[in-house]
């Protein structure tokens, strides 16, 4: 989601300075941020369920004993961080 928040630094930094601006009042507005947050959870889901996808059709591919072999429990492993 990290990726997606930096691509979208344009939205992101506006957003946030409206809500950050509210904090210490009475009413505190956090829909800026809210909307800003759904919609890149949004960006988020589809960057993965694309990825879902193009990894089900590369195991469509796969012999049966390779396509049993992908579909055994792994070891989580840490995630790989872009710079």
């Amino acid at each position: 989601m990290e990726g997606i928040i930096e691509a979208n630094k344009d939205n992101y930094y506006p957003a946030l300075r409206r809500t950050q601006q509210t904090i210490r009042k009475e009413k505190q507005n956090w829909e800026y941020w809210l909307v800003f947050f759904l919609k890149t959870m949004a960006k988020q889901k589809d960057k993965l369920a694309a990825k879902v996808k193009e990894e089900q059709a590369l195991r469509s591919f796969l012999p049966p004993f390779r396509a049993r072999y992908w579909s055994l429990p792994r070891p989580a492993t840490k995630s790989r961080s872009r710079k």
